[in-house]
């Protein structure tokens, strides 16, 4: 008589669930950083500062150029009196907002990525399974009809 195992699982089911997991955290990561980082700076940035403060943010008035648009806003910086208004916190603000999302995008990728690959293992498990299922019901079909006789 044969003997009837359990059903051993095959390499893709593990590594299905692990890649699942690693793009799901790096997804979540990826989504608390835009909420937790990106947000309240975009809100400070552009919400409690007028354009011309962000506009004027580490303007130097004594630029020197052969085009009239950098001597036009030194010109109207001074005037406006608002080069002095917080011009380093709104540059780390403004570099805040267009370096992480650098980094940001790629990692979510990444992210993306991964679970879609542990969806592809999870399915391509699959025959694997049936194979094993359908070799335990044959070896169970067989000792069924010889206790049955």
């Amino acid at each position: 008589m044969a003997n009837i195992q359990a059903a051993k699982q095959p390499w893709e089911v593990n590594m299905s669930a692990l890649l699942g997991l690693v793009g799901a955290t790096l997804i979540m990561i990826s989504f608390l950083i835009g909420l937790f980082i990106l947000t309240p700076t975009a809100s400070d940035y552009f919400g409690n500062n007028a354009k011309i403060h962000r506009d004027c943010a580490g303007v130097d008035s004594s630029v020197t150029t052969a085009f009239d648009g950098p001597k036009a806003l030194a010109a109207r910086c001074a005037t406006e009196d608002s080069a002095g208004d917080g011009g380093t916190a709104l540059q780390d603000q403004l570099v805040t907002l267009t370096s992480t999302n650098r980094w940001k995008e790629p990692l979510a990728f990444v992210g993306v990525a991964s679970f879609m690959a542990g969806i592809a293992l999870a399915f391509s498990s699959i025959p694997a399974l049936l194979k094993n299922r359908g070799d335990v019901m044959a070896a169970a079909y067989k000792q069924i009809l010889a206790q049955g006789a």
